[in-house]
């Protein structure tokens, strides 16, 4: 989101500058990898006394943000924030007296003392502590529960911080953060945008020719998590989902968030339907050839904010069954873009698959009005003129 904001701010006319973690946009314009010294590395020692304070969320080691420089931040009326996992909380006062400061809220780790999401825990409405998810991935690695100190470190950042000016990517994720200490601040809603231009579908023929699906198949694609104790993506779910299907000559489109370790791909090898092997893609015009091979796209996550594969997925002409959780709804449509089915239940994902691929007509009449849909609700021009919008009431 934050390169499709970033060419949409250009394309405008604007003077954007877009700092990454790691440069891999080679040939963007204006894109610029932050030099790691400025940031400051986890080094052994540094990761370990965190791990033992359970303070690694607020990034107590890092330089970043001042490293920056107040002479650098002057060139620039304000500064947008998207992830940034080694932002020093205790420097974003310092930050926001330099200029103002717009922080998309992409997950809950803003306003928690752990956790990205918190699974219908509500201790970051008060003082966290006692965290349901220490110990359970991502939070395995750290010995102490920290959440009480590292939301007492956010929370007193927040409240030092005269210029700081949240965004929510759904009405969901903003309606979270206004139950939070953050409830002192504006906050804003600004929904994701995709290149509708770039997602769009393929002949379906085509696009199975390709890949090498017969054309007369059923196929379903979903996106899993590549490690196998990461449950957010629900990739246990979608696993006892094909079982409960029982359709063997169903293929399946598995893509990888990052790399796939082999225990994963061992787990999809044991079932009996033809698929393609689980990869990462990394360009818009293969996740569009394999959007438009399938049939289905499963969303069964069991948190997210929004869904950009659903927006993407539905620019190609592909419904989208997809549980309704966070902002998911705001995305996917029922029966105008997909279907919802309640979150963490495989029988419902299996039955609605069911239902749609027995009835071709209602399928086809979904794929039309997906495509119709992603016209109208996710082109990017819509996020880049409500941030331009934002920005302007900021700096009047």
């Amino acid at each position: 989101m934050a390169l499709a904001l970033h060419r949409g701010l250009r394309d405008n006319g604007h003077q954007a500058d877009l700092l990454v973690a790691s440069q891999s946009l080679l040939d963007e314009p204006g894109v610029t990898e932050i030099n790691p010294k400025l940031i400051g590395t986890c080094g052994w020692f540094a990761r370990r006394r965190m791990a033992k304070a359970g303070t690694y969320a607020t990034a107590p080691d890092s330089g970043f943000p001042q490293n920056l420089g107040a002479e650098f931040l002057a060139s620039f009326d304000l500064l947008h924030l998207h992830d940034v996992p080694r932002l020093n909380f205790s420097q974003l006062p310092w930050l926001c007296e330099q200029l103002p400061v717009i922080w998309t809220l992409h997950t809950m780790g803003g306003f928690t003392g752990n956790c990205l999401y918190d699974y219908g825990c509500d201790r970051f409405q008060d003082s966290c502590g006692d965290c349901p998810q220490h110990g359970v991935f991502p939070l395995n690695w750290f010995p102490v529960d920290g959440s009480k100190a590292n939301l007492q470190t956010k929370k007193e950042a927040f409240q030092q911080s005269k210029r700081l000016y949240p965004v929510g990517v759904s009405e969901w994720i903003s309606g979270q953060a206004r139950t939070s200490w953050m409830r002192h601040l504006d906050i804003a809603t600004v929904a994701n945008g995709i290149d509708t231009d770039s997602f769009q579908p393929i002949e379906k023929s085509r696009a199975r020719e390709q890949l090498g699906i017969p054309a007369d198949a059923q196929a379903i694609l979903f996106s899993i998590a590549s490690n196998p104790d990461d449950k957010r993506k629900g990739t246990d779910i979608i696993l006892e989902a094909l079982h409960k299907l029982d359709r063997p000559d169903v293929w399946l489109i598995p893509l990888g968030i990052a790399e796939v370790p082999t225990a994963l791909e061992s787990a999809f090898a044991e079932l009996p339907n033809p698929r393609l092997a689980v990869q990462h893609l990394d360009t818009d015009e293969d996740l569009r050839l394999h959007y438009s091979a399938a049939d289905l796209v499963w969303h069964p996550s069991r948190a997210d904010t929004s869904s950009l594969v659903s927006m993407e997925a539905c620019a190609c002409g592909t419904p989208v069954i997809a549980a309704s959780v966070g902002g998911v709804p705001e995305v996917v449509i029922d029966g105008q873009c997909g279907i919802l089915v309640p979150a963490d239940d495989a029988t419902a994902l299996a039955r609605e698959t069911r239902a749609l691929f027995d009835d071709p007509s209602r399928l086809r009449e979904l794929s039309s009005t997906s495509r119709s849909l992603a016209e109208q609700r996710f082109p990017a021009s819509h996020m880049v003129d409500s941030y331009e919008s934002v920005y302007q009431q900021i700096l009047s």
